[in-house]
């Protein structure tokens, strides 16, 4: 495996490998244990809108809301993905690059040009930031705040002004940031859904397969 460059630019390479797709591990939120709630069916047929924060048919606390999220965050292949994309049934992480571009279909021989291989970075790259904060929001968070619904039709100007309780402001908080992580999610769902609409079916099996990688200066995590 050659090793990444050092000038500081975004390289591709294609590699020639054997089919292996390594069990992805599920990233908890530190040590809190969730009941499992898997969303079912194809990753590109999930829709999300129904994961926003709306008064009036989502009305859950933080809790039931982080359950939620899980189980979009980890994604168990259904049998027309893993026949399609050539992957395992293993759980994948969403949060994940890799994962995500097994998704768009990199183990099938799916080409990405640079700015979708930097675009699908960055994504990820939010979505790990933005789940990192709300790990740290409710762990932040009492035993009651964690149980607490906030009835709002506007989550961002509930508590302008100082009208909300210490309680409903951070409950409002981390709803907001689970929006913001939702809304992340969805924009690359409509990646992948393009990238899978142009992978041919017949060509999805083989022994073989091509796969693009992209190799960063670790001065791009910094920026």
């Amino acid at each position: 495996m050659p090793c990444p460059p050092n000038n500081g630019d975004a390289t591709i390479v294609d590699i020639e490998c054997s089919i292996w797709k390594p069990p992805s591990i599920p990233l908890g939120m530190g040590g809190l244990k969730l009941k499992e709630k898997m969303a079912k069916g194809t990753f590109v047929d999930y829709d999300f809108s129904n994961f926003m924060y709306h008064s009036e048919r989502y009305n859950k606390n933080p809790t039931m809301r982080l359950r939620d999220l899980d189980s979009i965050r980890l994604h168990n292949p259904v049998s027309e993905e893993t026949s399609l994309l050539n992957i395992s049934s293993y759980r994948m992480n969403v949060n994940n690059l890799n994962d995500v571009l097994y998704l768009c279909g990199g183990l099938v021989g799916m080409r990405f040009t640079s700015d979708e291989l930097l675009l699908v970075l960055s994504k990820t790259k939010r979505l790990v930031s933005l789940w990192d904060a709300l790990d740290k929001c409710y762990k932040a968070m009492d035993p009651s705040c964690r149980k607490l619904i906030v009835q709002t039709s506007d989550l961002k100007s509930h508590c302008e002004g100082g009208m909300c309780s210490d309680s409903e402001l951070c409950v409002t908080k981390f709803h907001v940031l689970a929006d913001e992580y939702v809304q992340e999610l969805t924009d690359v769902q409509s990646m992948v859904r393009i990238k899978q609409s142009s992978i041919d079916p017949s060509d999805s099996k083989g022994m073989p397969y091509s796969i693009t990688l992209l190799y960063l200066s670790p001065l791009f995590y910094l920026k």
